[in-house]
């Protein structure tokens, strides 16, 4: 296993805690502000430490390929940006919400693209947007919209569409390969219930996956054994 350098500054050396009751959940209330802070800083030491990992293996001489997480992008945003939000903004919202419920998505739409345009950034307007697009059976355009949503979601603790768009960034700045899991469940949105909770895939996807992840390795150690003229 290897470590980016930059986490040896960031990160104590691991030790075994006993988690007993004394262990709290941070409940701080964050503004707006500070947690658009907080998530830009996340993702930013993210991007860092990736760079760093694939230039501490290239310098090993190892190979690297990339996996995206999954990412279930039916989901609600878990907390919309108070910068973004106000009384006036979720009345409209939950009467476009209650059009969309009574099979008008395109009524809706044309007052949810309005106001993603003067409301920018709103994770709410935009989930409720790839919906009806959803609803309307355009899933490109959906797929664009919930993931705007969940890139301007406010809240926590979900895979990040930012931190999957971040490696395959780099994975074509570098010529890397990536197997991209979020992409393959993402093509199959509005057509197969894929996921068996919130944030995990059912086995099928993953399957898929590893078949994938068994060809890469096998062709790998091929490519290795002719490389150095042994017999793969």
């Amino acid at each position: 296993m290897a470590f980016p350098p930059l986490s040896r500054l960031l990160y104590d050396a691991p030790t075994y805690q006993h988690l007993g009751a004394d262990i709290q959940e941070d409940k701080q209330e964050y503004s707006a502000s500070e947690q658009q802070r907080r998530l830009g800083l996340f993702h930013e030491l993210f991007r860092r430490e990736a760079l760093q990992l694939v230039e501490l293996l290239r310098e090993q001489g190892s190979a690297l390929v990339f996996i995206t997480a999954p990412v279930n992008l039916e989901l609600s945003p878990l907390r919309a940006c108070e910068n973004a939000d106000s009384s006036a903004v979720q009345s409209l919202q939950a009467k476009m919400h209650e059009l969309m419920k009574g099979g008008h998505a395109k009524e809706a739409l044309a007052t949810l693209e309005p106001l993603s345009q003067t409301v920018p950034g709103h994770a709410r307007t935009h989930h409720l947007m790839g919906q009806a697009y959803l609803e309307l059976g355009d899933g490109a355009r959906a797929r664009q919209e919930f993931e705007k949503a969940q890139a301007f979601d406010c809240g926590q603790g979900r895979p990040s569409v930012v931190d999957n768009a971040i490696l395959r960034s780099i994975a074509a700045r570098h010529s890397l390969l990536v197997l991209d899991f979020a992409d393959d469940l993402a093509r199959q949105l509005g057509q197969n219930e894929v996921f068996l909770s919130d944030t995990v895939p059912q086995s099928f996807p993953y399957q898929k996956l590893t078949d994938k992840i068994r060809h890469v390795v096998a062709r790998q150690f091929h490519l290795l054994g002719r490389s150095e003229g042994k017999k793969p």
